[in-house]
């Protein structure tokens, strides 16, 4: 699936928002750079429905020029369902951005690098979708390779797992989210050293998913402690 086409009206009137010299180039990889360009500077600066015509451009542009073979098309689908993702176009995000991986996969195989980015993101827009078996297939996937690429206790693997515990939770498995968060906030410590202000900002994630349970003495107790880390981060600046 491709972004919705756009009119030659609206086109001309996005040209404007774009380089000058954009609407004249007849080189494609130019026209290519120049939308792309203009729609990460418009999300860079929280301005995504222009974010995301300006990738409908460089995608048209990229489909219309570039082979599967070319990096280019499965990179432009991918920032561009981002976008649309931050839109809340989710259905069309999920499946741009399975296209731009598979895409991506063909090329560079499975042990590319840029697919420990890239998968969380289409876990993020199942999990948005309600498609929380798909989104957990690949939070496993995603946290197996990185446990063994840079360790179980690096900040990114933990990350992965707190993003997990939160889709448990979402999914209506609480018990599970809730065992999952208990783990986690002890592993920032390790992750991270003591006291650091990541730890804390989890131990109250995880208070306020207490709460949300009825367990409130836990909850409590998860609050104070996120406030002393914060108080002791606060002091070591």
């Amino acid at each position: 699936m491709t972004l919705r086409y756009i009119s030659g009206a609206a086109l001309a009137a996005l040209l404007v928002a774009l380089p000058v010299g954009l609407a004249i180039s007849q080189d494609a990889g130019e026209r290519w750079g120049a939308a792309m360009m203009a729609a990460r500077q418009a999300y860079g600066l929280a301005q995504v429905e222009l974010a995301v015509q300006n990738y409908a451009i460089a995608l048209e542009i990229a489909e219309a020029n570039f082979g599967e073979d070319d990096p280019r098309l499965y990179s432009t689908m991918i920032n561009g369902a981002t976008a649309l993702r931050a839109v809340r176009r989710s259905e069309e995000a999920a499946a741009m951005m399975e296209r731009g991986i598979e895409i991506e996969i063909a090329l560079n195989g499975e042990d590319d690098p840029n697919l420990m980015v890239q998968l969380p993101i289409l876990a993020a827009i199942y999990k948005d979708l309600n498609r929380y078996d798909e989104a957990e297939e690949i939070y496993h996937r995603v946290i197996n390779r990185l446990t063994t690429a840079i360790g179980e206790m690096h900040p990114r693997t933990v990350t992965l797992r707190e993003y997990l515990a939160t889709m448990l939770y979402d999914a209506g498995r609480p018990d599970e989210a809730l065992e999952l968060f208990g783990e986690i906030v002890l592993q920032w410590e390790i992750a991270l050293g003591p006291n650091h202000i990541r730890q804390s900002v989890s131990y109250t994630g995880y208070a306020l998913m207490l709460e949300r349970e009825g367990r409130m003495d836990e909850a409590g107790a998860a609050h104070r402690r996120a406030l002393e880390i914060s108080n002791a981060a606060e002091m070591l600046r």
